[in-house]
């Protein structure tokens, strides 16, 4: 059965194709001897539903003189639409534009160019940026792609 965890492994005979059963994910076609190794394939980062650990640590974080007001996961959506939301409280009056609320989302599914989507809600061709998970982990990294989502954000209110 050749190296695996636990013994899963699916082996492809030439002229014959497997389709992967694993729901909304891509399919894959062998016509060649090839073995695939189940454990592998479901620790792609590509099929990795994103969980992190710590996330309210973020709330006592400001951007753009913004302090995160709320960290939750919305599941309004079932299945791969699940995302972390980060909400900011609104300005003064918070009646339009910058100074009202906004929430940040960060896709809890990959894209299919394997990256996570990190956009202010409404702002989405504006504000989106493609995360590979290494960024997301690297907390640095990932603060700064969080100041410069809003960043766009408000620039794009301010040249409005």
């Amino acid at each position: 059965m050749g190296e695996g965890v636990e013994g899963f492994s699916i082996v492809c005979e030439p002229g014959r194709y497997y389709q992967s059963k694993l729901p909304q994910r891509p399919i894959f076609l062998f016509d060649l001897r090839t073995e695939i190794r189940i454990l592998k394939l479901l620790k792609t980062e590509r099929y990795m539903e994103l969980v992190i650990d710590g996330i309210t640590k973020l709330i006592y974080r400001t951007y753009h003189g913004r302090k995160i007001e709320d960290i939750r996961v919305d599941k309004r959506q079932t299945g791969r639409d699940a995302s972390y939301v980060f909400t900011f409280p609104p300005i003064d009056s918070g009646l339009e534009g910058w100074n009202k609320k906004m929430e940040v989302y960060l896709c809890k599914y990959p894209t299919t160019n394997g990256c996570y989507e990190l956009f202010v809600m409404g702002l989405h061709g504006v504000t989106c940026y493609y995360l590979e998970i290494e960024e997301i982990k690297d907390f640095e990294k990932f603060h700064n792609y969080m100041i410069s989502t809003m960043f766009k954000a408000k620039t794009y209110w301010e040249t409005l």
